[in-house]
């Protein structure tokens, strides 16, 4: 598993990030408005609010989710990497905020 940050107009990596986990991250960007002032302030709110924390993770899930379905096509494959980023999403990483079946279908019922 890769690590990845986004702050204000970058993506910081350990390792070679996927082509998912990289959208996933300039989600996170976006959040930002792609400015360091903008970065600050989501970060502080990641890091005190924990309903906006999973609300713009949940965001990133879902693109990264979207992202792996357009490089494959096999739904067995689609169907695990979705639980994947279910069980880190309602995980302790993120302060066990939700439960597993309610990240999995947000995840999996998001079209962009």
């Amino acid at each position: 598993q890769h690590i990845a940050l986004a702050f204000g107009r970058r993506v910081y990596y350990e390792g070679k990030p996927s082509f998912p986990l990289l959208e996933h991250e300039v989600t996170h960007l976006r959040q930002q408005g792609f400015s360091y002032v903008g970065a600050v302030i989501w970060w502080l709110r990641w890091l005190f609010d924990k309903h906006y924390r999973y609300k713009v993770e949940l965001e990133g899930y879902q693109i990264q989710y979207q992202a792996f379905r357009k490089l494959i096509r096999d739904k067995n494959i689609q169907n695990r990497y979705a639980v994947g980023l279910a069980e880190i999403l309602s995980g302790p990483l993120y302060g066990n905020l939700g439960t597993f079946n309610a990240a999995l279908q947000r995840i999996t019922s998001y079209w962009h």
